[in-house]
């Protein structure tokens, strides 16, 4: 198990496959939220959980996935795909609503991206969220991430089609992490 400490508060770490349970209830007490990520609204079982982390166990396409845990406790989800042909990484995210509002998902994002470009994975990372995803849109912001007005996709939702924005980073902006630690808010 690989642990990585954000901060005195976050910490992230791989999962494990008794993840499945605290995550699936996790996922399930907040379903309505996660209305943009497919993947989450598909885990209708513990079981579901459980055959979606073994096979996330098995992968070696470069991409990597952390819990995000607040103070030992499971509060959500970040990480990276796949190196895409073109050289983007996508950077994805999740949290819990009683987690919101603390910067927690951009201090996560923040440590993900900078391991990114440390290990000089892809030419930029990337944000994808559904235009009216106020909430992950202001991640990319914070983080300083760009809206690439070339990128333009629609992603099938359960209640129907929606517009996707893309926010760019290349490694030769950014900033580091150390700049969105002191972006807590109290």
């Amino acid at each position: 198990m690989v642990e990585i400490r954000v901060d005195n508060e976050i910490t992230l770490r791989t999962v494990v496959l008794s993840d499945a349970l605290p995550v699936f209830e996790l996922i399930d007490a907040n379903r309505e939220r996660f209305r943009w990520l497919p993947r989450m609204i598909e885990m209708k079982t513990v079981e579901d959980e459980r055959r979606w982390i073994e096979e996330a166990l098995t992968l070696d396409d470069g991409s990597s996935g952390f819990l995000i845990m607040v103070d030992n406790d499971i509060a959500g989800g970040v990480g990276h795909g796949p190196v895409e042909q073109n050289g983007d990484v996508n950077v994805g995210y999740w949290l819990a609503a009683e987690y919101e509002g603390r910067g927690i998902v951009t201090r996560s994002c923040a440590v993900v991206v900078d391991q990114l470009f440390e290990r000089e994975v892809g030419r930029r990372a990337m944000i994808r969220a559904g235009r009216d995803n106020v909430r992950s849109r202001a991640v990319a912001e914070r983080l300083g991430f760009t809206l690439d007005e070339n990128e333009h996709e629609t992603m099938e939702l359960e209640d129907g089609p929606t517009e996707m924005v893309a926010y760019a980073m290349r490694a030769a902006d950014w900033p580091g992490p150390e700049q969105f630690a002191r972006r807590r808010k109290p």
